[in-house]
């Protein structure tokens, strides 16, 4: 049974803020209130548009740089958003406030985390830094569990909060993702890496795979699941 969330209101000319929620749930679908659950994306049920990047017109050089890096050829992977892309290296931070667990288990999560940015980064160009909340590009949130906002089946969960559609004169269309949101929670088996990679991916722009041996697979990853071929050639030409 896949999950989708119906896309409501109304969005800016250039900048669209959505969330792009992926939930890896034991059991079916996981109810959220007002809306309606799917696959991996979602619109808020209000039109949102950013001062800072609203006016972004299609001949802004920084955006063309971004772009223009990709090998669009290669993107093979489903994707949630038209060649998606982060400016590197990604900031970061670690919020830890609502765990009230013990060390061990905090450990099990941050592990998972720094497990799946290493594989990342050792597969692509692609690059991660930690910073203060206040500059961080992604805001890792570590739960006890994650029924504390209301997904009680949930293992993780990926919000991406804004991203700009750019057209390229050198490359054509691209979304420059700008912020998102990370929420995980430590599991006692082998999953906690797997499932950080899986939601960390949504932030990149990857979507669902129809592969059930796919790290991305929709219903879930499980500890025996890979990163295929396609999400490796993915990954390697949005970051080469």
């Amino acid at each position: 049974m896949a999950c989708r969330l119906k896309p409501k209101g109304l969005v800016g000319d250039d900048v669209k803020f959505i969330l792009l929620i992926s939930i890896i749930a034991i059991s079916a679908c996981v109810s959220l209130p007002s809306v309606e659950i799917a696959d991996n994306i979602a619109q808020p049920a209000d039109s949102i548009v950013s001062e800072n990047v609203s006016r972004v017109s299609n001949d802004n050089e920084e955006f063309d740089d971004i772009c223009s890096g990709m090998i669009r050829q290669n993107v093979t992977h489903i994707m949630s958003f038209d060649y998606p892309v982060w400016k590197t290296p990604i900031k970061y931070f670690i919020e830890t406030s609502n765990f009230t667990g013990n060390n061990y288990r905090l450990n099990l999560s941050l592990n998972g985390f720094y497990q799946s940015i290493d594989y990342l980064e050792n597969i692509s160009s692609i690059r991660f830094n930690p910073s203060k909340k206040q500059d961080a590009g992604i805001i890792v949130y570590v739960y006890d569990s994650l029924s504390q906002i209301g997904l009680p089946e949930a293992e993780g969960l990926s919000v991406v909060t804004s991203f700009v559609n750019y057209t390229s004169h050198s490359s054509g269309p691209c979304t420059w993702i700008l912020t998102g949101e990370l929420y995980i929670t430590p599991s006692y088996s082998c999953s906690n890496y797997v499932i950080s990679l899986h939601e960390l991916s949504h932030l990149l722009g990857l979507g669902h795979s129809k592969n059930t041996n796919s790290i991305m697979y929709s219903y879930g990853p499980a500890c025996s699941s890979k990163a295929d071929d396609s999400y490796v050639q993915t990954v390697k030409a949005l970051y080469p």
